[in-house]
């Protein structure tokens, strides 16, 4: 029985039922027959509800583990074949209603006056979802106290008029005089384990929650399903540098196997609905495609020729109007290095060149237009202005020594010394000045054949986490750097290295 509090009245009962008939009468998707509904609170319990059979099964993300690849292969195969079926017989044609979708009745949104379908095309349908957040997140603007919700309307604001702006490039808008509609299907947007049920050899036996699921253009259809949806490999996994999973951990999983049914499950199911809430608008999806779309300069220079750098960073400053971030990434290492003792001139210098002289070069060039620059108040909580911020990559090597490193470990030492120089020469102006030490990351770098090898003992032997660190973490520490929320924060170093410089 799923009993339903008054979120969008009526309709999204009523949604549920119509879907969950139209599946089980157009496809042999498993799924609840449903034996009686209310879509009014006017009865005993005074809430809408609909009774429906109990389905057989395990979730798929409590089994998949355990699952063969043979049995995975399939159960994709299965899924896919589901989709196949929902597209339906273009000979039969089905008129849909209202758009009962948790972004046009979430919160405050049920009150807006919007369209809510049907809707005739994309363009429509992506128009009224846009305008409806540019709604909600300006009244959440007007709102707001706390500095985070602020920052994250704001952001969604913009990333919102930016989607909204460039629509009629992607999408076509229909004439208001024709008949004509794009063509759409049924799609399940929440295909993820927890709503596939299996039984014991792996089979599906129902695909579950069927609330929200509307009718979608035919161009959603090329979205993997949420389960498949995880972070991409490119390359194969390790097993050497991947920890063994200690006794005691054993035992904790085989304890929670045991209270499939407990609080603990419960729990997870609530954390996981949370998390799907936050992920409803698919931010980083829209986001990707609002850059591509954008302007974006790419300018391939040798950091170490110092009027080709100062040339490129005028023109990003000229073409973006200002200079808020720079992030000094450029480096090299000389594979098959050796001792200070035998270390020829020229690695040397060609390595003081890249790593120590191009990252001043940059530094140089950016913070010359930066301080001429007027500063600018963070959108967050009205902290005091500023005229930007630099970050400068060094390393782990930049506050430890290896052997055979000689001018690697130099140069990282001297970025660290020029990012806390420079923070002391400008941190009155407004322009902050701070360097991240990453420690074993999976970069073309540690790939070379003449570290691949030795890089899985390194990081087993001296890295507490006994894993290498992802580019993403990496960048998210720049990002924190560069940002607002470090506004009081200069000349210091932010080490992101899986706990090896404690080690």
């Amino acid at each position: 029985m799923r009993v339903s509090l008054p979120v969008y009245p009526r309709c999204k009962t009523r949604a549920e039922v119509a879907t969950l008939r139209w599946v089980r009468g157009n496809t042999t998707i498993p799924v609840p027959e449903v034996f009686c509904f209310d879509d009014s609170p006017d009865n005993e319990i005074g809430f809408e509800w609909i009774l429906m059979e109990f389905m057989q099964g395990t979730s798929a993300r409590k089994r998949w583990r355990g699952m063969s690849m043979e049995q995975k292969v399939a159960l994709t195969k299965q899924i896919a074949a589901f989709q196949v079926q929902l597209l339906g017989n273009s000979a039969k044609v089905i008129r849909p209603g209202t758009m009962v979708s948790a972004e046009f009745f979430v919160g405050d949104r049920v009150r807006y006056e919007i369209p809510r379908g049907p809707f005739r095309s994309s363009h429509e349908w992506l128009s009224a979802m846009l305008n409806t957040i540019i709604l909600d997140q300006t009244a959440i603007l007007d709102k707001a106290e706390d500095e985070a919700d602020i920052e994250d309307a704001t952001n969604t604001l913009c990333l919102a008029r930016k989607l909204l702006s460039l629509i009629d490039q992607v999408f076509f808008p229909l004439s208001p005089t024709t008949t004509e509609s794009e063509v759409t299907a049924l799609y399940h947007h929440d295909l993820h384990l927890n709503n596939i049920l299996v039984n014991e050899d792996g089979e599906i036996t129902a695909i579950l929650d069927w609330e929200c699921v509307s009718v979608l253009p035919l161009w959603m259809f090329t979205l993997v399903p949420k389960f498949l949806d995880e972070p991409v490999r490119e390359e194969e996994p390790q097993r050497e540098i991947y920890a063994d999973i200690t006794p005691e951990e054993e035992q904790e999983e085989a304890a929670i196997r045991e209270r499939d049914g407990s609080d603990r499950s419960c729990s997870t199911q609530l954390d996981n609905e949370a998390v799907l809430q936050c992920d409803s608008f698919w931010p980083g999806q829209a986001l990707a495609w609002a850059e591509r779309m954008e302007k974006v300069e790419v300018i391939p220079l040798n950091v170490t020729d110092e009027a080709a750098v100062d040339e490129a960073v005028a023109k990003v400053a000229a073409t973006f109007g200002r200079l808020d971030y720079v992030v000094n990434a450029a480096g090299i290492v000389i594979v098959g290095a050796v001792g200070a003792a035998f270390i020829p001139t020229e690695e040397w210098r060609k390595v003081l060149e890249v790593n120590l002289t191009g990252t001043f070069f940059v530094l140089r060039a950016a913070a010359r237009i930066m301080l001429k620059q007027e500063p600018i108040r963070s959108s967050i909580d009205g902290r005091p202005l500023q005229r930007g911020s630099i970050v400068n990559v060094s390393s782990i090597l930049g506050f430890v020594g290896i052997s055979h490193s000689t001018a690697y470990t130099t140069s990282k030492h001297a970025v660290i010394g020029l990012t806390r120089t420079t923070s002391e020469d400008y941190a009155k102006d407004g322009l902050r000045v701070n360097a991240i030490c990453p420690g074993y990351t999976d970069t073309p770098m540690t790939k070379d054949p003449s570290f691949e090898k030795m890089i899985p003992g390194a990081v087993k032997a001296t890295v507490p986490m006994k894993r290498i660190g992802t580019p993403q973490e990496m960048a998210n520490g720049i990002i924190f750097l560069c940002g607002g929320r470090s506004s009081y924060i200069t000349g210091t170093t932010l080490v992101v290295d899986g706990g090896y410089s404690t080690s």
